[in-house]
């Protein structure tokens, strides 16, 4: 998921700048292009959590997962508070094969914003995996309940308890 954080007040930075032509970029598909900017916005303003973030959401797409937790940790680092960067890091995690971890880093993102629906569909599929059908139905309830249409997700629950 792309972020989409700008500091206000009297116009944009050159940071901020480089950040939105990242995800411009990104949004394109421009991958290699995004990650350059991203760099840029970072050169510019080494605690910019969002290009970090966002440079590993584009990492990610490139299939480059050593690159990833580094940039997730580090948006983590300078905003603990950062829902959608502990997200991605779970899917990260995720993808990785270390499901135990993906599940601290959705609870967290839950803690910070219950009602941040990604992270309850995310939880889920990563409850499927483990064999935890009922708390994975709980967070499909939880999503329905946020306003979200589940269907896609009890899709790829019933996908991974094959897998199992």
């Amino acid at each position: 998921m792309i972020v989409l954080l700008v500091s206000g007040c009297g116009g944009q930075s050159d940071a901020d700048k480089h950040y939105i032509a990242g995800n411009e970029f990104q949004e394109q598909g421009q991958l290699e292009e995004a990650i350059a900017e991203y760099d840029a916005a970072i050169g510019l303003d080494s605690e910019y959590a969002g290009a970090y973030n966002n440079r590993g959401s584009a990492y990610t797409k490139l299939g480059q997962l050593n690159m990833v937790m580094r940039d997730y940790d580090e948006a983590i680092r300078i905003d603990p508070e950062f829902t959608v960067a502990y997200n991605n890091r779970g899917s990260t995690y995720f993808r990785l094969g270390q499901p135990e971890r993906a599940i601290e880093d959705y609870n967290e993102a839950i803690r910070l914003n219950p009602e941040y629906a990604k992270a309850y569909s995310n939880r889920a599929l990563t409850y499927a995996l483990l064999g935890k059908d009922s708390e994975a139905e709980m967070d499909v309830l939880q999503v329905i309940e946020l306003g979200v249409d589940p269907e896609g997700l009890q899709s790829r629950i019933q996908e991974l308890r094959f897998q199992r």
